[in-house]
């Protein structure tokens, strides 16, 4: 499939233990009221390209790279008489979550659309981690992580009001200018 859509008045959980992709398409996008994967388990992923909102904790593996940014997905619904008609478009950017969010991805991740929590927060990237919006929590501590290099542009302003901001790079971090690092909390 190219495009995937999970929308949920409830949570969206992983009920298996295994690290398996619960979805495989180009772009999925992910709604919730409640919470998407947990602590515990996770929900994963093998996707190009994802957006993301939920009313609790965001717990989110994906199998390999990986950019957070805008969809808009038309979809259709087969009817009873078994033809298939348009039900609506759904669209979504960047992701954001009511409490934690957790984000691993097994290659390189890229961040162009805002990502915020009301809790703790953290990206992390096998790869190199790029960052080219906000990256924002009201609540707790914000970990970015990158197993190669770590870029910032202008457009990354990374902020927590409740704790501290870790970052680690196994290689450069570079930030360019106008790009930023507040915290009020650590």
């Amino acid at each position: 499939a190219t495009e995937a859509a999970l929308l949920a008045a409830g949570d969206i959980a992983d009920a298996d233990a295994d690290t398996a992709p619960n979805v495989t398409a180009a772009s999925l996008l992910l709604q919730s009221g409640g919470a998407i994967g947990s602590g515990a388990d996770a929900f994963e992923t093998a996707v190009g390209t994802l957006a993301a909102s939920a009313g609790a904790g965001l717990f989110l593996v994906e199998a390999d790279g990986l950019t957070v940014g805008a969809l808009s997905l038309a979809f259709e619904r087969v009817g009873p008489d078994g033809t298939a008609g348009t039900l609506a478009t759904d669209a979504g950017a960047g992701l954001t979550a009511g409490g934690a969010l957790v984000l691993e991805a097994g290659g390189d991740l890229t961040v162009v659309q805002p990502v915020s929590a009301q809790g703790p927060l953290r990206l992390e990237a096998a790869g190199a981690l790029a960052l080219q919006a906000a990256v924002t929590t009201g609540g707790g501590a914000l970990s970015l992580l990158a197993g190669g290099a770590m870029t910032l542009s202008a457009a990354a302003q990374v902020q927590t009001t409740g704790g501290a901001i870790d970052i680690e790079a196994g290689s450069a971090v570079t930030m360019a200018d106008g790009a930023s690092l507040t915290t009020a909390g650590g």
